[in-house]
């Protein structure tokens, strides 16, 4: 379950302080929406609105698609994923 923090961060709870992040609070405006990395997160948080949390799973899965087809990209084309 995706949860908001105190501070605005949106992201997946996990014991021990800490939070695998999906919106940063503190993100750049201009850095796309969803990122994916860990943080301390000893905050208090609320569970997210039902339609806001399908909203970033949704958003989730086309990245995670994205990668796919970028991955089959690179293999037709015969060359290393790590290119770049």
């Amino acid at each position: 379950m995706l949860v908001q923090f105190d501070c605005g961060c949106v992201g997946f709870p996990e014991a021990g302080n800490r939070a695998l992040i999906v919106e940063a609070c503190d993100a750049d405006r201009n850095a796309p929406r969803v990122e994916l990395f860990w943080r301390p997160m000893g905050k208090q948080s609320s569970p997210l609105a039902a339609n806001r949390e399908n909203d970033l799973l949704v958003e989730l899965a086309q990245l995670v698609a994205d990668g796919n087809r970028f991955r089959e990209l690179i293999a037709l084309l015969n060359r290393p994923a790590s290119c770049g």
